[in-house]
């Protein structure tokens, strides 16, 4: 009997263990791609540089851009880890340090060109404090600029200076929806060019810290049911 009751109690806390790994699974979905910047070296080995002016580094665990002048300064996760996603979500911490001129902090995602073309194909979403336009997405498609897309406009005063804001951007293969601090923003509105592309980080005439990058898959994925898993439910089955 106590050999019973306590294979009953070991049943109720696997499935609540399941139950938890499930609701993880649920939050986040699959992880692609993360960065948090602990690593030194992981702006060599997870990024590729684009533009002239700003000054990239990792300085206390964070990836810092500093000295950007009036240009696209882009960093980019690595083509060898990206693997076509179309479906993710998309998100980063990030910390304004100055209002200077421009003061442009940016998401990149969809990224379709190589790394010498200056705005070819790509989009961003923009976190602006120079104009009375707060956050939208810009689009360049053939080296034509759309500004704001039509849909994503978030006046001004959403997000300050000196603050640690998540910008996070919701990609299917024809959708995009914007956040701010886990507020919807916009969307999801129709939006099926460049599908694939990577994502990236960008600053113009301004300074900025980023932290915490993740590009997840679709929510409520199937748990893995991993060997050890999966061994402990039949060990169970089998004392039962």
């Amino acid at each position: 009997m106590k050999k019973g009751f306590a294979n009953i109690v070991s049943i109720l806390v696997f499935f609540t263990v399941v139950a938890f790994m499930m609701m993880v699974h649920t939050a986040i979905g699959q992880m692609y791609f993360q960065d948090d910047f602990s690593n030194p070296d992981s702006l060599d080995e997870n990024w590729d540089h684009a533009g002239d002016t700003a000054e990239w580094k990792i300085e206390n665990g964070e990836l810092t851009a500093r000295g950007a002048g009036y240009d696209w300064n882009l960093v980019l996760v690595k083509e060898k880890f990206w693997k076509g996603w179309t479906d993710y979500t998309y998100e980063v911490k990030i910390t304004p340090e100055t209002n200077r001129a421009a003061n442009w902090i940016y998401q990149i995602f969809r990224y379709s060109q190589p790394l010498n073309l200056d705005r070819i194909n790509f989009f961003s979403y923009h976190m602006d404090a120079s104009t009375e336009v707060g956050l939208y997405i810009d689009r360049f498609i053939n080296s034509t600029r759309t500004r704001p897309v039509p849909g994503t406009v978030t006046f001004a005063g959403v997000w300050t200076n000196d603050k640690e804001h998540v910008l996070k951007v919701e990609v299917t293969k024809t959708t995009i929806t914007g956040y701010l601090d886990d507020e919807k923003q916009f969307g999801p509105f129709e939006e099926p060019n460049l599908a694939n592309g990577r994502v990236g980080l960008g600053v113009w005439e301004t300074d900025a810290r980023f932290d915490d990058v993740k590009v997840y898959g679709p929510s409520g994925m199937a748990v893995d049911p991993g060997g050890k898993v999966v061994a402990t439910w039949a060990q169970i089955k089998d004392e039962y």
